[in-house]
């Protein structure tokens, strides 16, 4: 598509000199720019895209949109006044993805997204279509999984191109979970829904929104781009919900567990340790349904999804409505029994609100001891963590602080805020673990695959091994034990080498996940999935050689390094153990993470020349 024809179309001015160029993509990562791309420099909450305007530009980027103009280019740039929003318009015109061809669902509210997502997914496959979901745990559909991106709601472009892919496959319903952030930063801009749900509102993403009115504020814009023909299904138990529904004009239907005029309620329900069964009003009929999902909570969520379903089926008038065949929901009261242990049940309650009813739900289940096991995450919202604290309290006949994905933060700082909402300090276990935690034992020549990544997430996908043994870049050399990190070079790339990594015995394979999305059958291998291979690969051995108290020489300068680093491992060899390194970036970071822990007296030492 011409420069052009793409602004017009995305209703973006440009300049009557400006020059004409084709388009073949859209980026606004500047390290994905491939020759003849859109640059779009977005302003982020780390980095500006504005600074990489000219990596950009190096990586073959045709023409540039921006919110401050760069000085002496020679390729188009267009400035805007928000290049988030240019970023959605742009991106919607590129994928022609203003019209849909498929029902869409926008789910948003503090608590109960990805349950509702995954409830309607299996409704709608009850009624035949074909379905497709997106959010916490990523896209999942009949004819692909994955992340588009690691947000529970993508960036605009990749969520153009996810609408796009949908569209080539024929999917017939798309239920996505749509966050406060996005709607604050125009990632759904410009995007209708024939379906809109809320949830519930209650304490998170303060430090981001500063106050619960202005998260409230995000969380209804949601409401103002629906279709004239859709529909907003809202809790009214909620107070921010009984809000929202008294003031939107619009088409609304109304789900509450107290009040029996709302127009879905249940007339009566029955909560096991089995699940649900209960009898469903809607505005023209009843119906009975049933659910393997145990606690209140899930009792509204199931209501908003018989809710938003119907409404969807105006013309289906089920008599029962049967959910036994919904799969266990990773990380929503995810119950597993064990023979020694007790019952364990994971969840990922990360709000006040949800360990709330999490712990308060588990009262129903007999039991003789309650053991809470928690964390909060790092670089969110601080106020809620005391709070989480003196809940977990509230139940706990003992609790054990542990990190929850702590990024940049130090872990324990965030224990220390947890404290401040515990009276006792008895029956507590505080388990203290590093930033990015790879578990090193001395006299082991493994490392374990366990990752908090601080700078970016690893995704971890069908890994059943709990260690690997050495690090490989190069088929050729790989043993059974290995992680193979796919690198892509000048001539070659590591991608292409997977499976035959994963044939010599490799138990995993480092990939991007551009590679995934471009070769949908590396996900039948144990993967580790990063943003960036060669940063991860340095990310690993950066951490890895701060476990292990691995000294480390630098030698540099123009002539003599060689030489340098020869004798510098000559005479320290009498007394270390002594690892010598080529100047190549790769060969440093494979001879740090190959690297033992020496269980004699001596020290180790690496000296390298770079």
């Amino acid at each position: 598509m011409k420069l052009r024809e793409l602004l017009n179309i995305a209703g973006i001015k440009a300049p009557a000199s400006l020059l004409n160029p084709e388009i073949t993509g859209i980026e606004y990562d500047s390290r994905q720019v491939r020759t003849g791309d859109l640059f779009i420099a977005i302003r982020g909450f780390k980095t500006d895209g504005h600074t990489f305007i000219d990596p950009a530009i190096r990586q073959g980027a045709a023409a540039v949109v921006c919110e401050v103009k760069p000085h002496n280019q020679n390729i188009p740039v267009i400035t805007v006044h928000n290049s988030r929003k240019a970023l959605a318009r742009l991106s919607q015109a590129f994928y022609d993805t203003a019209i849909l061809p498929f029902h869409l669902t926008g789910i948003t509210g503090t608590n109960g997204k990805t349950t509702l997502t995954l409830l309607l997914r299996e409704l709608e496959k009850q009624a035949g279509l074909k379905t497709a979901i997106s959010g916490t745990l990523g896209f999942l559909s009949d004819f692909e999984h994955g992340p588009f991106s690691e947000r529970t709601t993508p960036e605009s472009r990749d969520l153009h191109e996810m609408f796009h892919t949908c569209s080539r496959a024929g999917i017939q319903s798309l239920i996505m979970e749509v966050s406060s952030i996005a709607l604050e930063l125009s990632r759904v801009e410009n995007i209708t829904f024939d379906t809109a749900v809320f949830t519930n509102l209650t304490q998170d993403h303060l430090d981001f929104h500063g106050s619960m009115d202005r998260y409230f504020a995000a969380k209804i814009r949601l409401f103002s781009q629906l279709t004239p023909e859709g529909t907003a299904i809202i809790n009214i138990d909620d107070p921010y919900g009984f809000q929202l529904f008294t003031s939107l004009n619009h088409k609304k239907r109304s789900c509450s567990l107290q009040n029996s005029h709302a127009d879905y309620h249940f007339s009566e329900y029955h909560l096991s340790a089995e699940g649900l069964k209960g009898v469903v009003h809607t505005p023209d009929h009843t119906l009975s349904v049933e659910a393997p999902l145990i606690g209140v909570f899930n009792a509204m969520n199931i209501l908003q999804a018989v809710a938003a379903w119907m409404e969807h089926h105006s013309h289906i008038r089920p008599d029962h409505l049967s959910l036994k065949s919904l799969p266990p929901i990773p990380g929503r009261m995810d119950i597993v029994r064990t023979a020694q242990h007790g019952t364990v049940i994971i969840d990922f309650a990360h709000t006040p609100d949800a360990i709330d009813k999490i712990l308060k739900s588990v009262q129903g289940i007999p039991h003789e001891r309650l053991i809470v096991l928690f964390g909060c995450g790092g670089d969110r919202d601080k106020a809620k963590r005391p709070v989480m604290g003196k809940i977990a309290e509230k139940y706990a006949d003992q609790i054990i602080l542990t990190n929850d994905n702590p990024r940049s933060e130090n872990p324990e700082v965030i224990i220390r805020d947890i404290l401040k909402g515990i009276t006792t300090q008895q029956n507590l276990i505080i388990e203290s673990l590093s930033t990015i935690k790879i578990l090193y034992k001395s006299g082991c020549k493994y490392m374990k695959f366990e990752y908090l990544s601080r700078d970016r997430r690893f995704i971890l996908q069908r890994i059943s091994a709990e260690k690997f043994t050495r690090l490989s870049i190069d088929t050729r050399e790989i043993n059974p034990g290995d992680l193979f990190c796919a690198l892509k070079g000048e001539k070659t790339d590591g991608h292409e080498f997977v499976d035959e990594a994963i044939s010599k015995g490799a138990v995993a394979a480092m990939v991007t996940e551009e590679a995934v999305r471009q070769k949908p059958a590396l996900k039948k291998h144990p993967l580790i999935i990063c943003s960036d291979t060669y940063q991860g690969l340095q990310d690993l051995a950066q951490v890895y050689a701060s476990r292990i108290k691995t000294k480390i020489i630098a030698v540099t300068g123009s002539a003599g390094k060689t030489s340098t680093r020869q004798l510098i491992a000559h005479v320290l060899s009498g007394t270390y153990s002594v690892s010598q390194s080529r100047p190549e970036e790769i060969s440093i970071t494979k001879s740090v993470c190959r690297s033992r822990f020496s269980t004699s007296i001596r020290n180790r030492i690496m000296p390298y020349w770079k």
